[in-house]
């Protein structure tokens, strides 16, 4: 299971705090943390990263914060916005690539292995 989540661009503890996630639901960062045996502070930066990656979302109450995974029938979704996007950068790439090529310093050395 660990190996699908890391395919979404997650590394090895990311994968493994989302595992427990889904496993305890929507939960305060500090039981999360407690449940992963790590300090309060490195978790909010694990989930960050996967907020950022679309897997995670959280939410306010009181002053409290939560955090629960997405539903896993949208991780579909998240794999075709991260194809439309390379998509996307290749199309303007392609665009570019002449001007790329331009500031290219043909006369630099470059190592030739022998």
């Amino acid at each position: 299971m660990k190996s699908i989540i890391r395919k979404f661009g997650a590394s090895e503890k990311e994968a493994e705090t989302f595992l427990k996630l889904l496993e305890l639901g929507a939960q305060p960062v500090s039981v999360i943390a407690k449940q992963m045996n790590v300090p309060r502070s490195s978790m909010y930066l694990t989930l960050d990263v996967l907020k950022k990656l679309g897997l995670i979302e959280d939410f306010q109450r009181g002053e409290i914060k939560f955090v629960k995974c997405i539903p896993i029938k949208n991780l579909p979704d998240i794999l075709k916005t991260k194809e439309k996007e390379i998509e996307q950068i290749s199309s303007t790439l392609q665009d570019k690539l002449p001007e790329l090529e331009a500031l290219e310093n043909r006369l630099s050395i470059t190592p030739t292995v022998k």
